[in-house]
């Protein structure tokens, strides 16, 4: 007759047998559950990161992109900031779509409430010979909704030496005379952050000065834009009196004033 004793013993021996074996299968499920997890989240941070990097920090010139879903200005409405340069000849050329888009969006404002000026762009500044308007700084209500443009020329006609000192000047001006949640916007933009094509070099150490550039914010979000919307060269030469009234037979223009508008009404 088997021993009582002896035969629990066995049994208690094999329980506890069976009960290491479970804990080391689970221990070993719950490392290899971890370690799933873990690195998952490496990967999928790293893609966000990455992702978040190359969207943010690379600006592709001539090109809205988002750069927030807040409103940056202190101002409420929307608001346009417009930063160039007298004689610029991107800035002469992108005049055209900021008139082209307000004075349609609003054609009872008057040519003298929009504008000072007409003009040419640097003629030492290549591409030579663009007709451009020079803004005011201007207001008004749609909808019930407030629009309200900014333009700030942080050089003259002619452009001071390029180089360091050029763009520190322009960035002092820029300083003074926009808001600070802008201003710094424009600068990093400008000074920091790489243009797409240029070799890794932000736009302004580029040119060796401020170039034109735009933010376009509001309640829904704050859009930058930098560089040309369209080609100078398409109007070279073009006396401004008379394209101001013939600007829908260019497509750079029509078709960079519809982008222009989109932008503005996704920031309402």
């Amino acid at each position: 007759m088997a021993n009582p004793k002896k035969q629990n013993r066995k049994q208690e021996e094999e329980l506890r047998t069976l009960i290491q074996k479970r804990r080391r299968i689970l221990t070993m499920a719950v490392s290899i559950i971890i370690a799933v997890v873990v690195v998952t989240g490496v990967i999928i941070f790293s893609g966000v990161f990455n992702s978040s990097t190359s969207k943010s920090n690379t600006v592709s010139s001539g090109q809205f992109i988002k750069i927030s879903s807040s409103d940056v200005s202190p101002q409420g409405g929307v608001n346009i900031y417009f930063l160039s340069w007298q004689g610029c000849p991107i800035g002469a050329a992108d005049s055209w779509v900021v008139y082209n888009y307000i004075h349609t969006h609003d054609p009872s404002l008057s040519n003298s409430t929009i504008y000072k000026e007409m003009h040419f762009s640097d003629p030492n500044e290549s591409p030579t010979n663009i007709p451009g308007l020079l803004f005011n700084n201007f207001s008004y209500t749609l909808s019930g909704i407030s629009y309200h443009f900014h333009v700030l020329y942080v050089y003259g006609e002619y452009l001071p030496p390029d180089g360091q000192s050029s763009i520190n000047h322009g960035v002092s001006v820029l300083d003074a005379k926009f808001p600070s949640s802008i201003s710094s916007i424009f600068v990093k933009y400008e000074t920091q952050y790489p243009t797409a094509g240029l070799s890794g070099q932000a736009i302004a150490s580029y040119a060796g000065h401020l170039t034109s550039s735009f933010i376009i914010t509001g309640p829904s979000g704050t859009y930058y834009l930098e560089g040309e919307i369209y080609n100078p060269a398409a109007i070279s030469g073009k006396q401004p009196g008379v394209l101001i009234n013939d600007l829908s037979a260019y497509v750079g223009i029509t078709t960079g004033t519809t982008e222009f508008g989109n932008t503005v009404s996704s920031v309402v």
